[in-house]
């Protein structure tokens, strides 16, 4: 069932790829030929034909007479960006960071680099509240399981004390321009308290970790701090593999060191456990390739770590 709800996402994936005038990279098309091939196997297991997995096959089949002789070129590098940033809130407008530790995955946008939550002036009724806003995850809507337990608290920042929750509820937000981008919202009342002085915290209606007083929490900066290391970090390790410049990924390696030193005092101390130091990386983002991937934990990216075809695929375009 989850092959088949899955088809159409990877038909449309490799119909992309067909029209792409760059070759494959080895390992991402070696990647893909085992994905294809576990839809064949699978597709030889049921009775009759299956719309969902012989569709696969077939754009498998035209991507790879499309790239014959051919599908082992290396893709030439494009630009390097890191987390897209949000603008300073202004005004009315205040921020909160989510806590990677209340949320399921795939549900919220999450940026470690900033902050996602906005929550601004407004009313609920004759009493003040405060409307908060959160995107929605970027690379596809979540269920709507998932999208009907998302929550938000307003906690004291003094005292952690919570003092109101309101549900979440999907739609399209407003844009400056192109399409709507989709966010949860809900309008919050402020129970007394002054904005300026409550936190929004977002959570799954099943999550059981106390919610933090303030963004400066040293859990939470913590668990943020590990998304953004092993996110930047399982990238420049695809890009490596693909055979992306270089220079490139020096220099997201050397971001994620400059990011990290605003709140890590001892740069000789993980960032997280079983994760490198400060050090670690400013060293990795001044050395070459072939020092860059003798150190040790490099090796995350390796068995049970090893690189999925999502991410491969993510390092494959421009970020």
């Amino acid at each position: 069932m989850t092959a088949r709800s899955s088809a159409k996402g990877l038909v449309a994936f490799l119909g992309e790829l067909t029209e792409s005038v760059a070759s494959l990279p080895a390992e991402l098309r070696d990647r893909l030929a085992h994905l294809a091939d576990g839809y064949a196997v699978l597709g030889r297991e049921v009775d009759g034909p299956d719309r969902s997995l012989d569709d696969v096959a077939q754009a498998w089949l035209g991507l790879t007479d499309s790239r014959a002789g051919g599908g082992s070129a290396v893709v030439p590098p494009g630009p390097i960006t890191g987390p897209e940033g949000v603008p300073l809130p202004t005004g009315d407008v205040l921020t909160s960071c989510v806590d990677l530790r209340q949320v399921r995955a795939r549900v919220v946008d999450i940026d470690p680099a900033d902050s996602e939550i906005r929550m601004r002036a407004t009313q609920l009724g004759d009493e003040p509240a405060v409307l908060v806003t959160v995107p929605a995850f970027r690379s596809g809507p979540p269920s709507a399981a998932d999208a009907d337990r998302l929550l938000v608290r307003l906690v004291d920042r003094h005292s952690g004390e919570t003092r109101s929750v309101a549900l979440l509820t999907l739609g399209d937000g407003d844009a400056a321009s192109g399409a709507p981008v989709p966010e949860f919202s809900g309008v919050v009342p402020l129970g007394g308290a002054a904005i300026e002085d409550l936190r929004a915290d977002v959570f799954d209606a099943d999550s059981d970790v106390p919610p933090a007083p303030a963004d400066t929490d040293t859990g939470l900066l913590r668990v943020r701090r590990a998304a953004l290391v092993l996110r930047e970090w399982r990238r420049t390790v695809a890009e490596a593999r693909l055979g992306r410049d270089p220079g490139a990924r020096a220099r997201r390696l050397a971001r994620v060191a400059h990011l990290m030193t605003s709140d890590v005092t001892d740069v000789t101390e993980p960032l997280f456990d079983g994760g490198p130091t400060t050090a670690e990386l400013l060293e990795l983002s001044a050395a070459s390739a072939p020092a860059a991937t003798a150190v040790g934990w490099a090796t995350t990216t390796e068995g049970p770590g090893h690189l999925l075809v999502a991410e491969l695929a993510s390092a494959l375009g421009p970020r």
